[in-house]
This record gives C-alpha cells, structure tokens and sequence, in this order.
C-alpha cells in the first residue's frame, strides 16, 4: 500500500508500508549450548574481518567468519545439548 498524493502544484514523496516480518528476537528462548566450544571457536576467529551467528528454535547454530584481505572462510555448526 503507498501513501502519499500527487496532486497538480505539489507533489508528495510515495512512502512503501512495511509489512511485519517474523520476529528475529524472542524474550523467552532457551537453548543450551557448550560454552567452552562456542568460546574456542570465537577464540579461534577473533583475527576474522567479520562474522555471522544464525540460531534456530530447532537447537542449531551456524557461525561463518571470513577475511577478506586473507581470503579465508571459517564455518562452523554447532547443536544444543540435550536437555
């Protein structure tokens, strides 16, 4: 849906309404993980130009790291711990 109007002696900008996506936060999510093998691996990447976490609700975590100026990619998968 736009909003806005163009009428004859002035014009006004059209603006896109953004529809709600999925929430990336949630309040009360609970996965547990070792933390020792999540701390090695940031250890391990911390001369990395950059990084990127996806977690899921399922229990997985996919961390990637590169550099660039070494052109090197680190990825690493990790799943929660049984509860």
């Amino acid at each position: 849906m736009h909003k806005g109007t163009s009428i004859g002696y002035c014009k006004k900008p059209f603006f896109n309404e953004l529809k709600p996506s999925p929430p990336y936060f949630e309040d009360d999510l609970s996965i547990p993980f070792n933390s020792n093998i999540f701390k090695d691996i940031l250890s391990s990447n911390k001369d990395m130009d950059g990084g990127v976490l996806k977690l899921t609700q399922e229990g997985y975590i996919n961390l990637k790291f590169t550099s660039e100026g070494l052109g090197i990619t680190s990825e690493y998968f990790l799943v929660r711990n049984e509860q």
